[in-house]
């Protein structure tokens, strides 16, 4: 079935998407933006189905408000229910050729639907960060996106990595090549509006920062997303930040200047990729 045949009446869902590498701080961003009296952040969604394994399902925060979205969900969903879930990204091989799975699309529509209707927002936050997956949503034609594309210094994304206990080559791979990756969507596939943003820039100024990200969604700046602690958060997956307990001080993490130094390996020249 094709996309146009799937894409029916149904009303486009305001989605922000935040674009990036594993570790280039989403988590943080996503908290932010949650913080905002019109989004609700829900961090890594891509990851849910992970969440829903049985013995697993206490790693979704605030468990009543997830009993609500299931409710909603299986109320309204066309096919399946919420236990079933599965938002794996579809092949690039199906995405560009407009053959995406409809129990892919529905699935992913009717969360953001119940997800929107139970906490009443009007803007969904998608932190799930992979290009692939922004691109097969986008073909849907079920929602206005606006894209926060975030990078962080290479350095510091593969002292990430390497702390889970990737080698080097690994941890290397898993930053440069998405970033590569999604630099060239961005110049030629995406059709999205999108704003660059460094994580730094974020830690060092995060008033000014969040100021040009609400001119980009189009809703206006209020000094409560600093106090992103004090909302309900529903997010799914991301770091120990979205356990929604410690302060709200926002800072660089900055151990990988004095950690290590095989990280010195990098180009200067290729810790930052923009556009």
């Amino acid at each position: 079935m094709s996309v146009e045949e799937q894409t029916d009446k149904r009303g486009r869902i305001p989605v922000v998407y935040i674009l990036g590498s594993g570790h280039c701080g989403s988590t943080l961003l996503n908290l932010l933006l949650n913080a905002h009296p019109s989004m609700v952040g829900l961090s890594e969604l891509v990851s849910i189905q992970n969440h829903l394994k049985p013995g697993h399902d206490d790693l979704l925060t605030d468990q009543a408000l997830w009993v609500k979205i299931k409710n909603r969900f299986d109320h309204v969903a066309p096919q399946g229910r919420f236990v079933d879930i599965n938002l794996s990204t579809p092949s690039l091989q199906h995405i560009l050729g407009n053959r995406l799975p409809s129990r892919w699309v529905d699935d992913n529509y009717y969360l953001l639907h119940s997800v929107l209707n139970v906490m009443g927002e009007h803007v969904a936050v998608d932190a799930s960060k992979g290009v692939r997956r922004l691109l097969a949503l986008e073909k849907t034609g079920l929602y206005d996106f606006r894209v926060i594309h975030l990078i962080r210094n290479g350095q510091a994304v593969v002292h990430s990595y390497r702390k889970k206990g990737y080698s080097f080559l690994s941890s290397f791979r898993r930053w440069f090549i998405p970033a590569v990756f999604t630099r060239r969507v961005l110049s030629s596939k995406l059709k999205a509006a999108t704003l660059t943003v460094k994580y730094e820039d974020l830690c060092d100024d995060p008033e000014r920062i969040l100021k040009n990200l609400c001119r980009h969604i189009h809703l206006p700046y209020t000094v409560k997303m600093l106090d992103y602690r004090s909302v309900p958060y529903i997010g799914v997956g991301g770091n120990r930040m979205g356990s929604n307990q410690g302060g709200t001080e926002i800072r660089r993490d900055e151990n990988w200047r004095s950690e290590v130094n095989f990280v010195d390996a990098i180009p200067v020249s290729y810790t930052h990729l923009t556009l």
